[in-house]
């Protein structure tokens, strides 16, 4: 499910994210310069684990830590 799709749905939702003390702005944080993947903003995937693309590790080996 895209964010989008999480947005369009009747339940509200927190984005992990925003709470999260690496969290920069815009869909930016130290553990993924580049942009957060989707499946994390639409809370798919649970960034208190580690995240993997490809097969390597996709989030500098940071995890979600509350702020």
């Amino acid at each position: 499910m895209t964010i989008e799709d999480r947005m369009k749905d009747s339940e509200p939702f927190e984005v992990q994210c925003f709470s999260c003390k690496y969290y920069l702005k815009y869909n930016i944080c130290i553990a993924f310069p580049e942009g957060i993947p989707d499946e994390i903003l639409a809370n798919d995937f649970d960034h208190k684990k580690p995240y993997f693309k490809n097969g390597k590790r996709g989030d500098n080996n940071i995890l979600y830590e509350k702020a």
